[in-house]
């Protein structure tokens, strides 16, 4: 996982996202909307692999 630019945590999860269609994506708040939240998104990105360390820099501007 990479926060920033920055590596943070190396982790093998096993696992695939074949029955993850019932699920959705939150940022920001939660589902309900009852917590709001102050902060700002510069740029978000769902990638259907992993990114290596240089994609990530190049990604992130580095």
């Amino acid at each position: 996982m990479y926060i920033n630019g920055d590596l943070v945590l190396t982790q093998m999860v096993r696992g695939d996202l074949s029955d993850w269609q019932d699920y959705g994506i939150a940022l920001g708040n939660e589902w309900t909307g009852d917590r709001p939240w102050l902060g700002e998104i510069y740029m978000v990105a769902i990638f259907s692999r992993a990114l290596s360390a240089d994609e990530i820099k190049m990604n992130y501007g580095v």
